[in-house]
């Protein structure tokens, strides 16, 4: 062969071989997007729910009445009362900002998961924000859900206080989300941020029901579960925020007392406490 025709087929191959390569790094993030979105229900109900909650009585679907659904997504096909339905929803208001809440949640969902993925592939990835990440997808889900019942059961006396965890888990998330990838430099402010939220989560849920729950042992096994899940990732966040200002410390060659501004320290405690303050008092 000459050495055109080599260069040529060398060449030919390389292209072959990068356009496998990024159809590859665009397939996986969207494989991993789309499986995350569909094993977490089942994780939740399918698997979770038969093993904590109690025995429920076997639904007769034989002679199942569906009197409470309206049948307006059925058109002409059907009137009430209804046979069984494995799933059917209303023509209500409701209804429809509980669609759109479902898919603003499978969205987000998919997309974070895009993103960490191509961080991963382009190796890039910060895996102790990965692990911090993925343990704030309990306290999102639930927080999810609750709004969900909310609007399925008409049952709005938690709203507002559900509403400031909810609020706070998304700016802390939005923060370590931005942190996995080594492109984005480690602030003084991420680290006085998150470590300020998650520790007003810690102090509410304390004054809540975790300390009652979990270190008297008062609650029942799905309320321990549950309060697991939801202040685990709050210590955690602790724990490797801490980890990642003694990383700073090194990197900047300076103490902890001269990595943050004392106005800085100062509006971080003020904040904290506004935060406890207002979302006790939700």
């Amino acid at each position: 062969m000459s050495i055109p025709n080599l260069v040529e087929s060398q060449l030919t191959n390389l292209h072959r071989t990068s356009e496998r390569n990024q159809v590859f790094s665009k397939l996986l993030p969207i494989s991993i997007g789309l499986l995350a979105v569909c094993i977490i229900p089942y994780l939740h109900i399918g698997l979770f729910g038969h093993l904590v909650w109690p025995v429920k009585p076997t639904v007769d679907r034989t002679s199942c009445n569906c009197g409470c659904f309206d049948t307006v997504f059925r058109g002409i096909y059907e009137n009430p009362p209804s046979s069984y339905k494995h799933w059917y929803f209303n023509s209500t208001l409701n209804a429809y900002k509980m669609w759109c809440l479902m898919m603003v949640g499978v969205v987000v969902a998919y997309e974070c998961s895009k993103y960490i993925i191509r961080c991963i592939i382009r190796k890039e990835v910060r895996w102790r924000m990965v692990l911090l990440f993925i343990s704030t997808l309990f306290p999102h889900y639930y927080g999810w859900w609750n709004y969900l019942n909310y609007y399925n059961e008409q049952f709005y006396s938690q709203w507002y206080h559900q509403l400031y965890f909810t609020v706070s888990e998304i700016i802390s998330s939005g923060f370590i989300l931005q942190l996995i990838s080594k492109r984005a430099n480690v602030e003084t402010y991420h680290i006085l941020v998150i470590l300020s939220l998650n520790l007003s989560h810690i102090i509410i849920g304390g004054l809540d029901q975790f300390i009652i729950n979990l270190l008297y042992g008062q609650g029942n096994r799905s309320q321990v579960y549950r309060d697991l899940g939801l202040v685990g990732p709050d210590f955690l966040a602790v724990l490797f925020i801490s980890w990642e200002t003694q990383i700073l410390i090194t990197e900047r060659k300076c103490s902890l007392k001269s990595l943050f501004y004392k106005e800085e320290l100062l509006l971080s405690f003020f904040v904290t406490s506004a935060i406890v303050l207002v979302g006790k008092s939700l």
